[in-house]
């Protein structure tokens, strides 16, 4: 029995009990430690958001534009039962999204199942102007309301040349952001799209323009202006998007008057094969100080082009406080454009801004060839102007129509949403927008390294047999140092 009690005595005596002990008092402790951390957390409801794009983030312009209506109750119904989504699934991530806006004391979020509450969507639009379905966000303040498209929410983005899901676009904090501004402003500006010209359709061709004008607080309508008066009190802005022949006289007068009362005009003109004059619009263009050139811009400089593409140019953008919410690192691409031209009127009422150039290798091919020699760069492919003096007109022309249409944004994805963000800042320089920014859309998607056959064999053995290799060698190691003790 004393020999019994001795060896145990002596066993727990031993270094090496004592300092496995020791760890493993430690190991318990950090454990322990952790799981108090872990219940504190969730007790508090605290989130943090790791996401490399701050998906699950709301941007200091979301703040500024509640701030901004702190006065306004707001409501925001995301129409589906929150509850059955994870966030592994989009409408997971939409919920999560919609939850961050209830941190303002102004703004209270709510999930309404409509199989289970089929009702509610009459109680808050009896008319249907809305058309609201389930899976849609509705954003409401007081009387007014904006509905947000389950497939505007979210949206995928594809490779055109493989057809290959590459990412997913998330537009929740943009859409729902602008609706909240939309609700919340007493007065919308709208957008006029000119048509009767063979111009693009803002309803077919522009439909994501469209989306992210209504997304920043805009209204947006087309006009045929043979058919009305006059341009409307209420246009904010007309927009002239590549139109195939010129305007009629009175058409042109219709627009000279608009312009002589602060009127605000964008003009997009594309490179026409067919070498149309374009003389009335000219007419208007002249008295700001700006000309039409009938040509292509072809991109002599390889940097400055999409590869094997020379006509697919990326402009300059010119700095000034016009294109200062861009950066300096901002990059578009401007595919088939006809370039532009400061005149040399002589004026003193006149403030005149480039806004996009080309290389000075480019030149600009004539579409006539009688009309003499290319055009050489650097070549303005967009010209702002505006008079001087408070609520002077402002008008800017740029040449081209189709760098912002859909089945560019589908080309060239990145690059030319860049460009609907050079088209809605310069909107908002037009309405004297200056602390406007635009919420650009987030990206989450699969994170994928391609690597070679060589490569992948050399991380199968690191992985397989190099690092099983080393922690058994650091095992042993510990285990003989552990005898010694």
């Amino acid at each position: 029995m004393d020999k019994s009690a001795s060896k145990l005595k002596g066993f727990f005596g031993k270094k090496s009990f004592k300092y496995g002990s020791y760890s493993l008092i430690t190991i318990a402790v950090v454990i322990a430690i952790t799981i108090v951390i872990n219940l504190l957390v969730g007790m508090a409801g605290i989130k943090v958001d790791l996401t490399s794009s701050g998906l699950y983030s709301l941007t200091s312009e979301t703040n500024k534009v509640v701030d901004a209506a702190k006065n306004k109750q707001v409501t925001i119904y995301g129409l589906f039962d929150d509850t059955k989504f994870t966030n592994a699934d989009d409408y997971g991530k939409v919920a999560e999204i919609l939850k961050r806006y209830s941190k303002y004391s102004n703004v209270k979020v709510e999930f309404v199942d409509l199989d289970k509450n089929p009702s509610f969507v009459n109680s808050i639009d009896p008319d249907n102007q809305q058309k609201m379905q389930a899976g849609d966000v509705v954003v409401m303040s007081g009387k007014k309301l904006r509905t947000v498209a389950s497939g505007d929410l979210v949206q995928s983005q594809q490779d055109q040349s493989t057809g290959q899901v590459t990412g997913t676009q998330n537009n929740v904090e943009q859409s729902i952001t602008g609706a909240i501004k939309y609700v919340t402003s007493a007065v919308s500006p709208t957008v006029y799209f000119i048509t009767g010209h063979g111009e693009r359709s803002v309803d077919t061709d522009y439909t994501i323009v469209k989306q992210y004008l209504q997304r920043n607080n805009y209204d947006v309508k087309t006009i045929n202006l043979m058919s009305e008066p006059s341009v409307p009190k209420d246009a904010a802005t007309l927009v002239v998007a590549s139109p195939q022949s010129d305007l009629s006289v009175n058409e042109m007068g219709k627009i000279k008057a608009y312009l002589d009362n602060a009127g605000k005009a964008v003009f997009m003109f594309d490179a026409l094969k067919s070498g149309v004059e374009l003389t009335n619009f000219e007419n208007i263009l002249s008295s700001f100080n700006i000309g039409l050139n009938n040509d292509m811009v072809k991109e002599n400089d390889d940097d400055r082009h999409v590869p094997g593409q020379v006509y697919d140019i990326l402009p300059d953008i010119q700095q000034n406080d016009i294109n200062a919410p861009l950066g300096s690192d901002f990059l578009m691409i401007m595919p088939a454009s006809r370039s532009l031209k400061e005149l040399k009127n002589s004026t003193d009422t006149l403030d005149v801004f480039p806004l996009m150039t080309s290389s000075s290798k480019a030149e600009g091919v004539q579409i006539n060839t009688s009309k003499g020699a290319n055009n050489q760069g650097p070549l303005d492919l967009a010209i702002a102007s505006q008079q001087k003096g408070l609520n002077g007109s402002k008008v800017l022309a740029i040449g081209n129509g189709s760098f912002i249409t859909d089945s560019a944004v589908s080309q060239y994805q990145q690059y030319s949403i860049n460009g609907l963000y050079f088209f809605i800042n310069s909107l908002n320089w037009m309405q004297d927008k200056k602390d406007d920014t635009v919420i650009q859309p987030k990206v989450y998607d699969s994170q994928t390294i391609l690597v070679s056959q060589s490569t992948g064999n050399a991380i199968n053995i690191l992985l397989m047999v190099v690092l099983p290799l080393l922690i058994i060698a650091a095992g042993m190691v510990v285990w003989v140092r552990r005898r010694h003790l």
